[in-house]
């Protein structure tokens, strides 16, 4: 059986360690119904081993999100998931807002 990958799109700077942390419990709840999590706030610990700018990060990101099936954007202020979700937009893949949506989603994903 083949399983969503899913982005997820969470706030970061505005409360590096933290929104870090909170990243974790979603990837959590995406792998308990199913899904495949890309966390791209891992980066904030490859950030600490070998450190690069704010950017370098991003385009590690657009890159990753091309090859998603869909993006989970989190509530919360955030320019950089702001500019994930525009550019998963024009690449056609789905954006949801929460997880419920998800949850749908890898139903139709794995049924079909």
């Amino acid at each position: 059986m083949s399983k969503p990958i899913i982005y997820i799109a969470h706030p970061y700077s505005s409360d590096p360690r933290g929104n870090y942390t909170k990243s974790l419990a979603v990837a959590v709840q995406i792998l308990q119904i199913g899904g495949v999590p890309i966390n791209p706030l891992e980066s904030h610990i490859y950030n600490e081993l070998d450190p690069h700018p704010y950017e370098f990060w991003m385009e590690n990101d657009f890159q990753i999100i091309k090859r998603c099936d869909c993006l989970y954007r989190v509530h919360g202020k955030s320019k950089g998931a702001d500019r994930e979700v525009i550019l998963v937009r024009d690449c056609g893949v789905p954006v949801f807002y929460s997880i419920p949506q998800i949850e749908a989603f890898i139903e139709r994903f794995v049924n079909s």
